[in-house]
Parts: structure tokens; sequence; C-alpha cells
């Protein structure tokens, strides 16, 4: 599936929220409490978009 994505700054979408430059979550605490890193998001899309498929089946 081909889909094109056009990337904005945050400046150009607008809300009224005030959003920080950085707002990614460190995932370091699950690392060190035993815990199996989660999926990268690609592979989250990857595995829907194959579904998807399926449904249309």
């Amino acid at each position: 599936m081909k889909v094109k994505v056009n990337s904005i700054s945050t400046e150009e979408y607008p809300t009224r929220a005030v959003r920080p430059k950085n707002s990614r979550m460190s995932k370091q605490k699950l690392l060190d409490n035993g815990f199996n890193p989660l999926p990268k998001w690609q592979d989250a899309v990857d595995r829907y978009l194959k579904e998807l498929k399926q449904e249309v089946k």
C-alpha cells in the first residue's frame, strides 16, 4: 500500500494545549525491572496492515 505522509512542525499543527518539543517517555524503568522491550511502532503498523489485508479477502 503506497501512502504519502507529509510532515509538519508543531507550530503548524493548531492546538490550544501547549506541547513540549520532546514528549517521548523513557522506557528504561521497564527494562531495569525485567520487562521485555515494547515493539517499535513500525512493527505495530505492519501487523495492522497485514490484518486489514486478511479482512479484505
